[in-house]
């Protein structure tokens, strides 16, 4: 005869029971768990990763790209080729991606170049640009080959897109509790708790500072501009060095509260000139070479030019004196501006550049903003309201225009 069980009472069979269906429950959600993770990594990846440890990047290739490139690396950068085209032609370059030192190096530093160039990445101390081949680099008679690498180089924005930083390692500084910075013009240490910004006016300096108060800066000025030795006085101490190959020059201004002599000795040993574009800095030091070669300088306004089948052959200037009065005395604003009444014309050489005072408030010199002295700029620039410095070589030839800026 069964058994009555009364509410309550202790069954140990049907407990086991629920257990083991408990388990089996248990077993199957993990196993369920288990084939999820697994479908997820077996699943084929939709892209292909390529890491450079020396560089200290990754991007992501397409997978049909898998079998039809090379990356051929050197020390501070790597090509990018179509494996097809260049075994066959030689050529075949899609696109190289170069690092530098600092991360101050800009876009508009980038564009200077003779040929295209971006910045992809920033990180690390480093910046990392892409540059693009100048020519062609297929072979345009032979349709498939050409094809294949048209379609390889439409996939390149969205390669240079997935860079990413790869690992931790930074520009390593000679000096303990100092750290490695730079721009497209040098690199430098300065302690670790410095920071040193892009520059942001013209003629450009770039800022120190120390948790956001400004303590110094960085300037490229003219070459020899200003030949001065190492100082310190109460604006501060000053140092300034020279680099005779690209003839440029700098003025280090630090902060006596925030810096010693032992300081800017370590700043100026690990200081480095690094190339970067011409500018309106290196203008001005060209100008200086022609005046120091037997030219001359003027000071006025363009009354006009005269034309030649549709292009400026010569200038005609209205002749005038910058007076400096430093005692303020004759002239409370420092300085005066006599008109002399003359009108002069002068030829101009093959090639004058124009430095004019840039918008919105016209009292400095664009950095880049060096347009020709052609119909262009006739057309385009209100040339005739603001004072230049007219720059001509012994030749008597018209070489160089620079905006004066006037208070």
């Amino acid at each position: 005869m069964d058994k009555i069980m009364l509410p309550g009472q202790f069954n140990p069979g049907g407990i086991r029971k629920r257990l083991l269906l408990l388990a089996l429950l248990m077993l199957c959600s993990m196993g369920l768990c288990i084939g999820c993770v697994n479908n997820k990594d077996s699943q084929p990846a939709n892209s292909i990763l390529y890491e450079n440890h020396t560089l200290g990047f990754s991007l992501k290739l397409p997978l049909n790209w898998e079998n039809n490139y090379m990356a051929r690396e050197a020390d501070h950068q790597v090509a990018f080729y179509s494996k097809k085209v260049n075994e066959k032609s030689g050529g075949g370059v899609l696109f190289t991606i170069e690092r530098m030192t600092g991360e101050l190096i800009t876009q508009e530093d980038m564009q200077q170049a003779p040929v295209g160039q971006q910045i992809i990445l920033q990180g690390n101390g480093y910046t990392y640009f892409a540059r693009m081949p100048s020519d062609v680099q297929y072979p345009p008679d032979d349709k498939a080959l050409s094809s294949d690498y048209k379609a390889m180089a439409e996939q390149i924005n969205n390669i240079l897109n997935s860079a990413a930083l790869l690992g931790n390692e930074k520009p390593k500084p000679a000096n303990e509790g100092y750290k490695v910075v730079g721009s497209s013009f040098f690199t430098v240490e300065i302690p670790d708790n410095w920071e040193l910004r892009a520059a942001d006016q013209s003629p450009p300096d770039w800022p120190i500072s120390i948790a956001g108060k400004s303590i110094g800066w960085i300037a490229l000025i003219p070459y020899k501009s200003e030949l001065l030795e190492d100082v310190a006085d109460d604006n501060g101490i000053r140092a300034y060095l020279f680099d005779d190959e690209s003839f440029r020059e700098v003025r280090i201004t630090l902060n006596k509260e925030y810096a010693d002599q032992a300081t800017m000795e370590k700043i100026k040993n690990s200081f480095k000139f690094a190339g970067g574009p011409f500018n309106v800095v290196d203008l001005q030091t060209n100008a200086e070479k022609y005046l120091a070669g037997g030219g001359k300088k003027v000071f006025g306004k363009i009354d006009g030019f005269d034309m030649k089948n549709g292009k400026p052959a010569a200038v005609r200037v209205s002749i005038m004196k910058f007076i400096t009065d430093e005692s303020g005395k004759e002239y409370p604003n420092g300085f005066g501006i006599e008109d002399l009444h003359k009108l002069e014309t002068y030829p101009l050489d093959l090639g004058v550049t124009v430095a004019p005072l840039v918008a919105p408030h016209h009292n400095s010199l664009g950095f880049y903003a060096m347009p020709l002295l052609d119909e262009n700029f006739i057309k385009n620039y209100d040339y005739k309201n603001y004072y230049y410095d007219f720059i001509f070589g012994s030749d008597g030839q018209l070489k160089i225009i620079l905006g004066h800026y006037i208070p």
